[in-house]
């Protein structure tokens, strides 16, 4: 009897499944059925990809006078799920095996929950090389994630922030006076530091490389009090084991401001920093909004007659000033702050590392929901991109690696100083260009022809999105 009585019920549900067709989002569903359906199909559900070669990009990339020169192409591959979400990533890269799939690249998708980024560096006061330790925080909490960032207080004013499973370190400074501490952050944001009731010191740092980055610290009196002493207030060491101490001085420093020109035709303004050093040597800076590109030469003095060289340009000095490169420098008694202290031996061994090397590898991971209709596809606005940037090569021309997502408001730079929205490149064919991220708006909608039979999928229409 049982027997019988659980083969009747079986064969109830299966008639009752029959009756109501597929389970889930594909049900009966058909496009052609349901024009304009929120959700996947069986039809259209699968991964699509489509590449563009150099010169079809050509123009309305990026920097695309680098990439063209580099080979660079762009592969873009949608992935519809069948609960009606898609995930679209571009990439755009120098690597061939990474375009016909037959390497591994490292893709935004890889980035941890929460937008923090895989490497990053961020530095306003860096420690100086050798600089001692004053005291170091401890983690004010418990659990999984305690201990998972670090906070170093050094004696020269400088602190170290680090979140070493993600290979991220951040430099700024702190003060303390009349028991009041405050910590400047890279960004220049402070940080007010409290004082409990037992006397210790309790803060919650957070990052401004991402603010899924953070920790809860403190510093008991036994930590920070004999290290600041006993008079409410810290004078800071000079130097460290640099500046001064490092042997190195700046004899001469020239300064000036003037246009250089990217390999595009496209003009950028520039200030020059020249540094005379006392060993001979010339640290030559130019900076822009965004980055510092720095050469190294030689400087001497034959009767008063000071000669500067990088082993292809030469300028001499006439009076207070010279020229390099065709930007007038003036001589200056005021040196940067950015140098005022600098430690010149590790500046210039810093300046002697090999170059970069390696492919352009950017990647940018949307995620979002898409509708049906037939073989075209709308994807709604995106509701969120990852993304990195390993510039490689293009790294000695001023391009700084940086990932993360779009809520971390680090906008990427290339040497020109212009920047964008990661969110931004939803749009369209290629990676196009926006220099002003903040009027630019997100709300569109990307339409797409697909093809199950081939695999690819075409552009045919952007589209406003209310």
């Amino acid at each position: 009897m049982k027997k019988i009585l659980a083969f009747i019920l079986a064969s109830a549900m299966l008639l009752a499944l029959a009756a109501c067709g597929p389970s889930g989002a594909q049900g009966s569903q058909n496009p052609s059925e349901n024009p304009g359906q929120s959700g996947g199909s069986t039809d259209v559900v699968g991964t699509y990809s489509v590449v563009y070669g150099t010169q079809e990009i050509s123009g309305n990339v990026r920097h695309s006078g680098y990439i063209t020169s580099l080979n660079g192409q762009e592969k873009n591959t949608l992935e519809l799920k069948a609960d009606g979400t898609y995930v679209y990533t571009k990439l755009l890269t120098s690597d061939e095996s990474l375009i016909s799939g037959s390497g591994a690249a490292p893709t935004a998708a890889s980035v941890p929950e929460g937008g923090a980024p895989h490497v990053a560096l961020l530095s306003a006061a860096a420690p100086a090389a050798g600089a001692d330790v004053l005291f170091t925080w401890e983690p004010n909490n418990e659990g999984d994630d305690k201990g998972t960032c670090t906070l170093t207080f050094f004696k020269d004013g400088t602190y170290e922030f680090t979140f070493p499973e993600y290979s991220v370190k951040e430099n700024g400074t702190w003060t303390w006076e009349n028991w009041t501490m405050t910590v400047i952050k890279p960004s220049g944001a402070t940080l007010a530091v409290e004082m409990n009731e037992d006397n210790a010191l309790y803060f919650d740092y957070v990052s401004d490389i991402n603010e899924a980055l953070h920790q809860n610290f403190i510093a008991e009196t036994s930590a920070w009090g004999v290290a600041l002493g006993p008079s409410g207030s810290y004078t800071p060491e000079a130097g460290g084991s640099g500046g001064a101490q490092s042997g190195l001085s700046v004899a001469h420093y020239f300064t000036g401001k003037g246009t250089r020109q990217t390999a595009e035709g496209l003009d950028y303004e520039v200030t020059l920093h020249l540094f005379l050093l006392s060993d001979g040597t010339a640290y030559i800076a130019e900076a822009n909004d965004n980055n510092t590109a720095v050469t190294l030469g030689t400087w001497s003095e034959d009767g008063g007659a000071v000669t500067v060289t990088d082993g292809t340009d030469q300028a001499a000095v006439e009076g207070d000033g010279l020229t390099w490169k065709e930007i007038a420098a003036s001589k200056s008694d005021a040196i940067p702050a950015d140098y005022a202290d600098a430690d010149w031996a590790a500046l210039v061994e810093t300046a002697k590392a090999p170059p970069a090397d390696g492919p352009i590898v950017l990647t940018y991971t949307f995620t979002g929901t898409y509708t049906v209709d037939g073989d075209t596809v709308t994807l709604n606005p995106a509701e969120a991109c990852t993304w990195s940037e390993d510039w490689g090569a293009l790294q000695n021309y001023g391009f700084t690696n940086v990932s993360g997502n779009e809520n971390d408001r680090v906008y990427p730079k290339g040497p020109t100083g212009e920047s964008y929205l990661p969110l931004d490149h939803f749009s369209g064919s290629y990676l196009f260009a926006f220099t002003d991220p903040e009027t630019v708006t997100n709300n569109f909608a990307v339409k797409v022809s697909v093809d199950p039979a081939s695999g690819s999928f075409t552009y045919i229409v952007e589209s406003a999105f209310d």
